[in-house]
C-alpha cells in the first residue's frame, strides 16, 4: 500500500507568483547583431487549472539602445517565462535580456519585479524561475575582430567605441608605407577618453623614407626588436574602453604622402549598461 496520496481536487498552484489583470509582462533587450529575433514563451495556470501559453516575439534594434515591449497577463499563477533568439547566431555578450513584471502604461510605467536578466544566445535561453540577475557586464564579453577605417595618406588611423559599448582590448595591428621624404618617424598609439590621453605607447623602432612596417600592439609584456617588417609593441593588461572612447596612432614626422592601411583589432565587446 502506498504511504502517500496526492489530491486530486483544490490542488495547490505549482508556483508562488500570483499576477493580476493589472500586472503585465515587460521585456527588454539590448542587441549588437543583425538579423536578431527574440522569442519568448510564458506559461500561466489560471483560476480553472489550465495552462496556456503565451508567445510573444521581437525584433530589437542593432545599436545597443534597448527595445522594450510589455503584453498583457491573465489572472492566476506565472509558471515559467522562457526568452531565446532566433533567426541570428549572436556570441555571449551581444544581446542582454531582461523580464520583469510591470503596472501601467505610456509615461507611467512602475516595475514591481524583475524576474530573471541576463545575456542570452540562440542556445542559452533566458528562463524564469531558475535564472539570475546580471547585468549587461558581468561575465565575459563577446570577442570581436574589427576591420578598421583606412586613412587618407597623411591623416592618422581614428578608431572610436560606439555608443553602449564596452571594450577590453586585446591587440592592434596597422600597416604604414612611408613615403620618399626624408624623415624618421616614430608611431605611438594613444588611447583618449575623446579630448584626454590616457596612453601613449611609443614603438621603440623607427620608420625611415620608403619603407613599409606592420606595427602590433599586443599584451605580450615586453618590448621586442623589429623583425622583418614587424615591429612589436607590449600593450597594458586589461585597457578597458567606454564609449567614446578613442584608439589613435600619433606619429613624430608623420609626412603628407604617409600612408596608413586600414587597421585590424582584436576587442572583447560588452553592451553598456
Amino acid at each position: 500500500m502506498a504511504e502517500i496520496e496526492f489530491r486530486r481536487r483544490a490542488v495547490a498552484p505549482a508556483a508562488p507568483l500570483y499576477v493580476t489583470r493589472d500586472d503585465r509582462l515587460m521585456l527588454q533587450v539590448r542587441n549588437s547583431l543583425a538579423g536578431t529575433r527574440v522569442q519568448c514563451w510564458a506559461r500561466l495556470q489560471l483560476a480553472d487549472g489550465t495552462v496556456p501559453p503565451m508567445l510573444q516575439e521581437m525584433v530589437p534594434a542593432t545599436d545597443r539602445s534597448p527595445t522594450s515591449i510589455a503584453f498583457d497577463l491573465a489572472e492566476g499563477y506565472l509558471l515559467s517565462v522562457t526568452m531565446q533568439v532566433i533567426g541570428a547566431s549572436p556570441r555571449r555578450g551581444q544581446v542582454w535580456a531582461e523580464a520583469s513584471l510591470i503596472r501601467g502604461a505610456a509615461g507611467d510605467v512602475q516595475v514591481v519585479q524583475v524576474l530573471v536578466s541576463d545575456a542570452i544566445t540562440n542556445r542559452s535561453a533566458l528562463a524564469w524561475p531558475g535564472g539570475q540577475l546580471r547585468q549587461s557586464v558581468e561575465g565575459p564579453g563577446a570577442l570581436r575582430s574589427i576591420a578598421g577605417t583606412n586613412p587618407a595618406a597623411g591623416v592618422e588611423v581614428s578608431e572610436a567605441v560606439p555608443t553602449d559599448a564596452r571594450w577590453r582590448l586585446r591587440s592592434f595591428r596597422v600597416q604604414l608605407v612611408t613615403a620618399v621624404a626624408v624623415a624618421t618617424r616614430r608611431v605611438h598609439l594613444t588611447i583618449d577618453d575623446g579630448a584626454t590621453i590616457l596612453y601613449d605607447l611609443a614603438a621603440a623602432d623607427t620608420e625611415l623614407a620608403s619603407l613599409t612596417r606592420n606595427y602590433n600592439f599586443t599584451q605580450d609584456g615586453f618590448q621586442r626588436a623589429a623583425q622583418d617588417n614587424e615591429v612589436y609593441v607590449p600593450l597594458p593588461v586589461d585597457v578597458y574602453l567606454f564609449q567614446g572612447y578613442r584608439v589613435r596612432t600619433l606619429t613624430t614626422n608623420l609626412q603628407a604622402a604617409d600612408d596608413y592601411g586600414a587597421p585590424q583589432y582584436a576587442v572583447e565587446e560588452w553592451i553598456e549598461d
